[in-house]
């Protein structure tokens, strides 16, 4: 696995150093290559706020088709595949992308593990060096924090006729994605929940990216409207 991620993790390493000539600081350091990577990843989160928005518009088509072929499988099988592919749906493009980015999730560990110690930043006062865990849990906490409100905003802010989702359901799976990545960046080199942290807020101004009109335009275009 290591040999694989070579080459990743020196990009990333001579990335690192080269934001760290210009910023003097570790912490600033790790969010410039937040924001590199991010913007590299751009099109690939594009397209998977294109999945989530197809997914929101046709849920009451589906419910529909449940309930109507609930005691024909093979039917509601075919009409399901073919509400997917008038729609654009691909199921598993979103697999496919978290698949893309393990290498990346991976290096970064690696790269952080062994490099963290000889990190400081004045952005983590509170810690000796990067290659440290967060003692307080201050930085975990803050991802897992902005991960969640990430996940409770709507992608575009539509607004449209649907069965109102009770709020436990709404939750249930926000708080078990974030408290388990919270836990694994609790144990984690502090470089790591930084960068992680970094991550979720760059997220979000995506997420706020999407709700103005060009943005908008942007993750709408391709998408039918199957109303």
């Amino acid at each position: 696995m290591t040999s694989v991620l070579t080459p990743f993790i020196l990009l990333l390493h001579v990335l690192l150093k080269v934001f760290h000539t210009f910023t003097a600081d570790w912490g600033a350091a790790i969010i410039l290559l937040t924001l590199t990577v991010r913007s590299l990843l751009f099109i690939v989160n594009l397209n998977n706020a294109k999945q989530q928005l197809i997914q929101t518009r046709i849920a009451p088509k589906l419910k529909e088709l449940r309930q109507k072929y609930e005691k024909d499988a093979t039917k509601l099988s075919t009409e399901t595949m073919q509400l997917y592919r008038a729609s654009g749906l691909k199921p598993f493009s979103m697999v496919i992308s978290a698949v893309v980015q393990m290498p990346i999730f991976f290096s970064l560990y690696r790269l952080f593990g062994s490099h963290g110690p000889s990190m400081t930043s004045l952005l983590l006062p509170w810690l000796d060096t990067l290659g440290q865990t967060d003692p307080y849990y201050i930085v975990p906490i803050l991802c897992a924090a902005l991960q969640f409100i990430g996940f409770m905003i709507p992608l575009t802010g539509e607004h449209r006729q649907q069965e109102p989702v009770p709020i436990s359901k709404r939750l249930i799976l926000p708080l078990i994605f974030t408290a388990a990545f919270s836990f694994f960046l609790i144990h984690a080199p502090a470089a790591l929940a930084l960068y992680w942290t970094a991550s979720a807020a760059f997220a979000l101004l995506e997420r706020a990216f999407y709700r103005i009109p060009f943005g908008r335009k942007l993750v709408t275009r391709g998408v039918p409207d199957l109303d």
